[in-house]
């Protein structure tokens, strides 16, 4: 891995600064009778980040939940919402003796599939307030997968159900944005 020439500068400078520490607090006139090696006082240390920001270097900044983290957790909400009132109307279908077999089948998956999105949506929402984007990421991930895998299953028997379509092509762009969103953050 190359360095550049700007962080050669900073480790010189780094190098240099607590050089010049050491050699002035072990040449103290006072006589030491157990010689220790000294170590940089903290005022020292406090000193040497105060100048980072003159020499071009950044002080890190603790991530605070930013608008597009904020957008994201409504937008997962919604998602929540949409998949209890989604469930309730899967659990009609289910209860109707007219529906037919293979979409009986499929409509039990998706309700096993819609109770985990819904827990997945849930976790996800926290994960965004606690601003642990990377757990988030995984969970608006299931919720991904388990909508689509309702609709895979009315794909696979050869069952056309465009109410499950559209909503998992609705939640899919939500997902999407939400993945946006978070990248601002």
């Amino acid at each position: 891995m190359a360095l550049t020439k700007q962080t050669l500068t900073l480790i010189s400078i780094f190098v240099l600064l607590f050089s010049m520490l050491y050699a002035k607090e072990t040449s103290s006139p006072t006589p030491n009778p157990s010689p220790k090696p000294a170590a940089a006082s903290p005022s020292a240390l406090s000193h040497l980040f105060n100048l980072l920001p003159s020499i071009g270097v950044k002080k890190a900044v603790v991530a605070t939940p930013t608008k597009g983290a904020k957008v994201a957790s409504k937008q997962l909400q919604a998602v929540e919402q949409k998949l209890v009132a989604f469930s309730v109307d899967i659990k009609y279908r289910l209860a109707d003796p007219k529906t037919p077999q293979p979409t009986r089948k499929c409509l039990i998956k998706c309700d096993e599939n819609f109770s985990a999105a819904i827990g997945d949506a849930r976790t996800s929402i926290e994960s965004i307030d606690k601003a642990n984007i990377t757990k988030a990421y995984f969970d608006i991930n299931a919720v991904s997968r388990d909508i689509a895998t309702c609709h895979d299953c009315f794909k696979e028997t050869n069952v056309e159900d465009a109410e499950v379509k559209s909503f998992d092509e609705w939640v899919q762009g939500v997902i999407g944005d939400c993945y946006r969103n978070l990248q601002i953050v």
